[in-house]
């Protein structure tokens, strides 16, 4: 079972069912860009609200090597992660990771489409514990 008062990371991916499509990140263009991010203990759900508000701010659809016939979908793709970001709901994370600590599970995740019809792409989410603090 996850324990939010030990140490666990955040695990954001980026992902596009399309294959033309990669992100611009602060770490470089990666077509499936993960941002681990290891959280302050104890951690409350709202702060993780925010450090998953914080990184979809910083991610930027485009064209896979600047293919001009995709970049209308990427544009899309970037209007519905900005409106994504700007409407994120912190009380409605917050209810379904309280859903699933009541199971006991060994990890929280969320997948959440970002206009998966037309842009093909998905943000998965995963709060998991640290495994590298074992030793």
């Amino acid at each position: 079972m996850i324990d939010l008062s030990q140490p666990c990371v955040l695990n954001i991916s980026f992902a596009s069912l399309l294959k033309r499509l990669e992100f611009n990140t602060p770490m470089g263009w990666i077509t499936q860009p993960t941002f681990n991010i290891n959280l302050p203990y104890p951690v409350d759900f709202k702060t993780i609200g925010v450090y998953i508000e914080q990184t979809i701010q910083k991610v930027e659809a485009v064209p896979l090597a600047n293919d001009a016939a995709y970049q209308e979908i990427a544009n899309l793709a970037n209007e519905r992660l900005e409106k994504m970001a700007l409407e994120f709901d912190r009380e409605e994370l917050v209810k379904n990771l309280e859903a699933q600590m009541e199971l006991e599970l060994k990890s929280l995740r969320l997948i959440y489409e970002v206009d998966v019809n037309r842009t093909g792409m998905i943000i998965s989410i995963e709060i998991a514990p640290r495994d590298d603090l074992d030793e």
